[in-house]
């Protein structure tokens, strides 16, 4: 308030000090010192040459780089009730010091979770900082970057399990790519693919299903021959990505090959053998 004279500011700041070590002494000598601050006379507690000397050392504090040091050091100074253009000043350097510090660290510890693959709390450490500084620019490339790298494993995630026709976890990791990056186009390539992908098994299935059912209804009339080449056919489609997982069906038909080729192997022996003993 450019009504009330800085004597005036200084004597109220000390009477009200949060410490109250630095509070003045007695009633009477706060009350005098009011009066003097009123009339405009120097306040002895709170003359300029003072404080010189500790504010040489706050200086000389920061530029060593003890910023915290130096923040506590001058705080005691203003609860003391010292008023100072160079106390005004040192204080936005020293808070500008300690906002960049923990913009750093901020920054830092979002990278050490990126680089542990841990990109939730990177995100969060970055999201911190551009709450308060939305300009950032090293805080909005870092986070172009986790958002990059997260982007890129769950992108391999899911064709990982494309591979290996684990379709769900396919689309639960390609849902999660749309989310870091809804505009992505590769990832919306990357869901058709999954589509397709999808259609084609759906109708391989169907061909395995019919095939298996032919060769029952083959084995059932007696013709065990063309109910093996029906499975063998089978088991070519099963085993045509040896890197997929095996699904329940394909195990039963696996099975029911098997035990096909075990009897019709006995059927020939026998015949086999028959045949030489009409001979």
């Amino acid at each position: 308030n450019p009504s009330i004279s800085v004597p005036l500011a200084q004597v109220v700041q000390k009477g009200m000090a949060k410490d109250k070590s630095y509070r003045f002494r007695t009633v009477g000598e706060f009350t005098d010192r009011l009066q003097r601050a009123l009339r405009n006379e120097p306040i002895p507690e709170l003359d300029r040459g003072t404080i010189e000397n500790r504010l040489r050392v706050v200086r000389d504090a920061f530029a060593k780089g003890q910023v915290t040091s130096a923040g506590k050091l001058l705080r005691g100074l203003e609860e003391e009730g010292y008023v100072d253009f160079s106390i005004t000043s040192q204080r936005q350097k020293i808070d500008q010091a300690l906002q960049q510090q923990w913009v750093n660290q901020q920054i830092e510890t979002a990278r050490v979770h990126r680089d542990a693959g841990q990109y939730a709390p990177a995100i969060e450490r970055i999201d911190d900082v551009l709450r308060y500084f939305p300009d950032h620019a090293e805080a909005k490339r870092e986070r172009e970057l986790i958002e990059a790298e997260h982007l890129s494993k769950v992108t391999e995630t899911a064709r990982f399990h494309m591979s290996r026709r684990r379709f769900d976890e396919a689309r639960k990791a390609i849902e999660e790519a749309r989310q870091i990056s809804p505009q992505d186009t590769a990832t919306t390539e990357l869901l058709g693919e999954l589509k397709r992908m999808e259609d084609a098994e759906r109708r391989l299935a169907e061909q395995k299903e019919a095939l298996f059912k032919e060769a029952q209804a083959a084995n059932r009339e007696g013709h065990a021959t063309a109910a093996l080449q029906k499975l063998e056919r089978l088991m070519e489609l099963v085993n045509a990505n040896p890197s997929a997982e095996k699904t329940g069906s394909d195990a039963l038909y696996a099975r029911y090959y098997e035990e096909t080729a075990v009897e019709l192997g006995r059927l020939r022996k026998a015949f086999d053998e028959a045949r030489e003993n009409l001979q």
